[in-house]
């Protein structure tokens, strides 16, 4: 893998790249890595070296980590609000954080594009089910 400095020319060889100190968790990381060799990743962090085959190369730990936004697509569905209960065309909506039990059923649930083309929880059978007893 190739590391490259910001606004330079400079670049190294790295033989590993170490994800311990980033918080991150194991998804997310695995995210950063199918962007290495496609849009590509910007990392914070500080240069360590490893022993590979009895010989010394250069690693990096990464402290913070950051990949390309990409617009999402028109059709996309979010989901929102304090208690993740919402699904709808907007991001980031956010609504009152008051608990109500049947919220819960939305935590295994598929928000997504409906047929009349409105976005909404995809109705399953768990899904109903899960809402009929605790509404």
């Amino acid at each position: 893998m190739t590391e490259r400095a910001v606004n330079t020319t400079r670049y190294a060889n790295l033989s590993d790249v170490d994800w311990s100190d980033s918080g991150l968790s194991d998804h997310q990381v695995e995210g950063f890595q199918g962007d290495f060799a496609t849009t590509g990743v910007i990392f914070a962090g500080f240069r360590t070296y490893t022993q590979i085959n009895g010989h010394w190369a250069k690693a990096r730990t990464v402290t913070a980590a950051y990949h390309r936004l990409e617009d999402p697509s028109p059709d996309a569905c979010f989901v929102g609000g304090c208690s993740g209960e919402v699904c709808s065309e907007v991001d980031g909506i956010v609504t009152t954080c008051t608990w109500e039990p049947w919220y819960a059923c939305y935590a295994s649930a598929t928000c997504g594009r409906q047929a009349d083309g409105s976005c909404d929880w995809n109705p399953t059978a768990e899904l109903t089910s899960c809402l009929a007893m605790n509404h």
